[in-house]
């Protein structure tokens, strides 16, 4: 079945990308959509991105895709699986104006369950065993704060990186999530270790997949508000 929607996110994975997007029925919102592969891992490959046109589908595009049945995944209700044989539609660029960003705006009163932390992290992962049974793991918020936060973990167990995260506040808590919009990495690629606050943003969270006994938080997309 065909359904358009607008990519409120295409993060980055191993091999791929994380795609997820609001589907428009004639032009209303009717809920959230991740396509997934029905091989490895679930990831959207570079070259299924491609549309009928040569275009890339990237965050705020609008796309056509043909899907076929939900995953059945045991935590994200959002996964349908799309057919490889068909070349996504592009259809336009979505405006980052207000106007047309705040219908999408979701406000959950926590962003998940709160009170487990990883090592650098902030409310950022919630046990497998507290999940039992398929829920929404994607949400569209407005932070209240919102930092990108760049630093070098793991020194302390000799495996020194750079990890880019979303520092932010919601609800009155704060939250700290590995950052994994693909735009957004790149356009920090090159910055020192700090904070550097976005102003006038909207961000994707989603509850990805299981790791280590828990499922993770993280900051699938910022979008800058345009005027």
């Amino acid at each position: 079945m065909i359904k358009r929607l607008v990519l409120l996110a295409c993060s980055y994975r191993p091999e791929g990308r994380c795609v997820a997007g609001i589907e428009l029925v004639d032009n209303v919102c009717n809920g959230w959509i991740r396509p997934v592969c029905s091989s490895g891992q679930g990831q959207v490959h570079d070259t299924d991105r491609i549309c009928d046109n040569g275009k890339t589908a990237v965050k705020l595009s609008i796309v056509e895709i043909d899907l076929g049945e939900n995953q059945n995944h045991p935590m994200q209700q959002e996964n349908v699986l799309f057919n490889h044989g068909v070349k996504w539609k592009y259809i336009s660029p979505y405006r980052r104006s207000h106007e047309y960003l705040a219908p999408f705006l979701e406000t959950p009163a926590s962003l998940w369950e709160n009170g487990t932390h990883s090592t650098e992290g902030l409310n950022d992962k919630v046990p497998v065993n507290v999940v039992k049974q398929a829920r929404q793991s994607l949400y569209f918020i407005r932070p209240t704060k919102l930092f990108v936060h760049i630093a070098t973990e793991g020194e302390a167990f000799g495996n020194p990186r750079r990890k880019v995260r979303a520092r932010f506040f919601y609800n009155s808590v704060e939250y700290m999530f590995s950052l994994t919009d693909a735009g957004i990495r790149d356009e920090f690629k090159d910055h020192a270790n700090g904070e550097y606050e976005i102003l006038n943003a909207y961000m994707t969270v989603s509850l990805a997949g299981e790791h280590l006994q828990h499922y993770w938080k993280i900051a699938a997309a910022i979008i800058r508000v345009e005027q």
